[in-house]
């Protein structure tokens, strides 16, 4: 080993004993991660189940890419900036967020019975298309009265809830879509031609419905909540 070479090494090992993160170049992306499995991919998005190990710090590390997401668990975790300052982040069950790439730092979930648990999508930079609507039906949209989460560049995101019995009208996804389930249970989906598709979704599923198409979601026996995210 060069005398160039043994400084280097040295100078990084003591970098690694004091504690310091590495430059954001050579951090790790968020995910995968222990307690993280990945759900699905695809060109514009790959989303994961993500459970924090109860006090076990993830690590520092950098997400790439923007991404979104729901609480599914009410929980208590811990943030560690880079430069070691901390700070409480409480979240409730439910809870959808976006946040844009780039964030910095390390977590340690202090809850633990659950813990905290959550869908994260990481959403790529390809954008998605969007469809001209030529049906004889109207655009999706959030549901009268409810107003979008998150409306920017990247998606357009809002809690929905469907209850049995309620009016089932077909709209047109001119965008993909994601719907990442809070409250589990069964759904029937329905084309404008075709029988409907019915099929049971748990807490945490993540269901991608690509764009271009007719369809009417309908909840056949308990309500079902998600969080619906069109991607742009």
């Amino acid at each position: 080993m060069t005398r160039g070479a043994l400084i280097a090494t040295l100078l990084s090992t003591l970098a690694t004993l004091a504690g310091q993160p590495a430059p954001d170049a050579d951090l790790p992306h968020a995910l995968p991660r222990n307690g993280a499995t990945r759900l699905m991919t695809n060109e514009w998005v790959t989303a994961w189940d993500v459970t924090w190990v109860p006090n076990e710090s993830t690590g520092v590390h950098r997400h790439r890419f923007d991404y979104f997401g729901v609480e599914l668990t009410d929980s208590t975790n811990e943030l560690i900036e880079p430069d070691g300052r901390t700070r409480p982040l409480v979240l409730r069950r439910g809870l959808s967020w976006f946040l844009g790439k780039g964030a910095t730092h390390a977590e340690i979930g202090r809850s633990s019975e659950p813990p905290r648990h959550a869908v994260m999508v990481d959403r790529s930079e390809v954008p998605a298309p969007t469809v001209e609507n030529r049906a004889a039906h109207p655009a999706l949209a959030p549901p009268a009265g409810i107003k979008p989460t998150a409306d920017n560049a990247r998606i357009r995101m809002w809690d929905r809830t469907w209850t049995p019995g309620a009016d089932a009208p077909l709209e047109f996804y001119g965008r993909h879509v994601m719907l990442l389930v809070v409250d589990a249970g069964e759904l029937s989906l329905r084309g404008a031609e075709g029988p409907a598709q019915v099929s049971v979704h748990p807490s945490g599923a993540a269901l991608f419905l690509p764009g271009g198409q007719v369809r009417a979601i309908q909840a056949t026996k308990t309500p079902v909540r998600a969080i619906v995210v069109e991607l742009k």
